[in-house]
């Protein structure tokens, strides 16, 4: 049985098969409590010694990116996948998409990127980065004299 749920801490919709519990009934919080406990920061990171890694190869059927991005979202992205997406496609296109630039596809990675920031780290993270990006020197307009 899948259960669609609702998690409030981070906003995202979950999708968990499990086996319900007729003896005892649980709340959606129960399940995405459930959820949240087997989970460790490094929980499916796969190591690597800076070679080929298996993080980069393709889902076993994928012919196109659009089945990449659906197997990404599904099994990793979850909450993200509507920026990852937006940012994976822009890179993916760069210079190709007719009535798009690349200064466009360039604009969406920073935007989509902004809001990923925000989701994890709140306005405040954005807008500070965003304002020692400004201050940066390399950011800054020179006289080209």
């Amino acid at each position: 049985m899948t259960r669609r749920v609702f998690n409030a801490k981070h906003t995202h919709i979950l999708q968990k098969e499990y086996e319900p519990d007729y003896a005892r009934a649980e709340t959606p919080m129960d399940i995405v409590n459930k959820y949240y406990e087997n989970q460790t920061p490094d929980k499916g990171k796969i190591k690597s010694d800076g070679g080929p890694s298996s993080y980069y190869d393709f889902p076993a059927g994928a012919i196109t990116l659009n089945d990449l991005i659906e197997y990404k979202s599904d099994k990793q992205w979850l909450g993200d996948s509507f920026h990852l997406s937006n940012i994976v496609k822009a890179a993916w296109r760069w210079g190709d998409k007719e009535g798009t630039t690349k200064e466009y596809d360039a604009r969406k990675f920073i935007y989509s990127g902004c809001r990923l920031l925000m989701k994890y780290a709140g306005v405040a993270a954005v807008r500070k980065t965003l304002q020692s990006l400004l201050d940066d020197p390399q950011f800054q307009e020179r006289d080209n004299k």
